[in-house]
């Protein structure tokens, strides 16, 4: 075949297969709190349904006794949530570089959507999710069961110290369904109102910078392991409509300040007591036994129990507790 006939195809053979991997390769995670936009609302609750589930909480679970008994039948020396073969199944994304995960994707949410469907920024527009095959031409995977088989497979020191039963694909994908068929894609989010002057909610994450694994504490990871941290989540079950009904609450509880008071951080506060690193969603967070942390957070400050308290650190007893723990 002529030269000059191959080489107009064979050039545009390498553009395309360029510009594919190109794609392939900016394609970035943005984290469960931006699918959570459109997968959130009235029937399309996929986030709490994934909230509720022990994907939500695989991260946290690497500050556990336990994880460091596994760690250790396993032969690994690092601590589990440092050690690459524990985050490859308890996290999402962990060996991608910093530039392939937007501010919104954080490590601490575990095994998060994009674990299972692929980096989202290409697909998340909502115009591209209505078309199935714009989406997958632009990320987005279904799973299949070998998908899962890669974390869920038999794992020796997992039975000894768990005792977890063997992986069954269908039984394990009806526990974790999460359909979504009501009403349009809704894109919403809260807008940030003007801040008011004394302390402010920062949020759990801002806590676990100086409280997490990264520093050797246990504090977030036990909280985000707890039903505290699911508390805003369970609003969005059948279970928590009826009670909502039961106490004459109208529409979804998740609006309602007489449920948001003891399911969420701030709840019946002013949209101005929150700094934008807030997300409701993360339920009963640190701040609402210990007093919003805007003032207090400084580790000088910290370091330092008069100036804390000064600074609007709370310190725990009974009727912090009470005042939501009641009958």
């Amino acid at each position: 075949m002529n030269a000059k006939v191959l080489l107009p195809a064979f050039l545009t053979l390498s553009f395309s297969l360029a510009a594919s991997d190109q794609s392939s390769r900016e394609r970035v995670y943005v984290g469960e709190k931006a699918c959570r936009q459109c997968h959130h609302q009235p029937g399309r609750d996929q986030f709490s349904v994934w909230r509720l589930t022990k994907h939500a909480q695989a991260f946290a679970a690497l500050s556990m006794p336990e994880s460091r008994q596994i760690a250790e039948l396993s032969g690994i020396a690092a601590d589990p949530s440092k050690s690459p073969v524990c985050l490859g199944c308890h996290t999402t994304a962990y060996d991608t570089e910093e530039w392939e995960r937007d501010e919104t994707f954080h490590f601490e949410d575990g095994v998060q959507c994009e674990h299972c469907h692929g980096p989202g920024s290409e697909y998340m527009d909502a115009e591209v999710m209505r078309d199935s095959s714009r989406a997958r031409q632009a990320g987005l995977r279904t799973p299949v069961e070998r998908d899962c088989l890669v974390c869920h497979k038999e794992k020796g020191s997992h039975s000894a110290v768990l005792g977890v039963k063997q992986f069954n694909f269908e039984d394990a994908l009806r526990e974790i369904a999460h359909p979504g068929v009501d009403g349009p894609l809704d894109p919403t989010d809260r807008e940030m109102a003007d801040t008011l002057p004394g302390p402010k909610y920062i949020g759990a994450l801002a806590c676990g910078m100086c409280h997490g694994t990264q520093s050797g504490s246990r504090a977030y990871g036990t909280w985000r392991m707890s039903v505290h941290a699911d508390a805003y989540a369970t609003l969005g079950t059948a279970r928590a409509g009826e009670i909502a009904q039961q106490m004459g609450v109208t529409g979804d509880p998740r609006g309602s300040d007489r449920c948001l008071v003891c399911h969420a951080t701030g709840g019946g506060k002013p949209a101005g007591r929150f700094l934008e690193s807030f997300d409701v969603a993360q339920g009963v967070q640190c701040e609402s036994c210990h007093g919003p942390g805007s003032e207090y957070t400084a580790q000088a400050v910290m370091l330092d129990p008069v100036a804390a308290a000064d600074a609007g650190l709370v310190e725990v007893d009974r009727t912090v507790c009470a005042r939501c723990h009641t009958e």
